[in-house]
């Protein structure tokens, strides 16, 4: 005869485990991660998880200014974020050209001291944004460790956020290559916004 708690092994343990497995890795995820909102004007908003390590600075800029300046940090790893929303919410229609355009612009000011001889730019997409970004190696530091507050690589993103919402993205880190460095990538992918 077998007991009531071999019964409940044997038809319900599997479920029971997976369950289990269901919540501690929903309650695992939203520990080790935060959300923050960053208040565009009065309807909009863009949400930004961070995972643990990860921490935000607010930089205050005069209200009449239409960009909001975020700093998004962890450790040696830096990215500072320019949030522009259009004018009354209007959508933001710009073509993935005009994207790479505009990320090639920008990273035109890195190229003549960069290791690199080319601007490679690579697309990211997600539900919520599509982007681009280029990232470049200093001379300078080739070979040497950076002293603080410089940094061996820059890389330069431009994203659209949701429907109205443009992101000018500098990305400063002494490697290009590390799981730290794909975590700040997956931070800006997962940027959305709320209209």
């Amino acid at each position: 005869m077998q007991s009531i708690g071999s019964l409940y092994n044997v038809k319900f343990g599997g479920r029971l485990v997976f369950f289990l497995f269901l919540i501690i890795t929903f309650y695992a995820k939203t520990a080790l991660s935060v959300e923050r909102e960053i208040s565009i004007d009065k309807s909009r908003s863009v949400i930004i998880t961070l995972p643990k390590g990860w921490r935000l600075i607010r930089t205050i800029l005069p209200s009449e200014r239409p960009a909001k300046n975020i700093k998004i940090i962890n450790g040696d790893y830096v990215i500072i974020v320019s949030l522009i929303g259009t004018k009354d919410g209007s959508l933001l229609n710009i073509s993935d050209e005009k994207i790479v355009s505009a990320v090639k612009k920008g990273a035109q000011q890195h190229l003549p001291n960069s290791v690199e001889e080319n601007i490679t730019v690579h697309k990211m997409q997600s539900n919520t944004i599509k982007g681009a970004y280029a990232s470049f190696t200093d001379k300078t530091w080739v070979g040497k460790q950076p002293t603080p507050g410089e940094f061996r690589h820059v890389t330069n993103c431009a994203l659209v956020i949701g429907k109205s919402i443009f992101g000018a993205v500098t990305y400063l880190s002494n490697e290009i290559e590390g799981e730290i460095f794909k975590e700040g990538l997956t931070i800006l992918k997962n940027l959305r916004s709320q209209e």
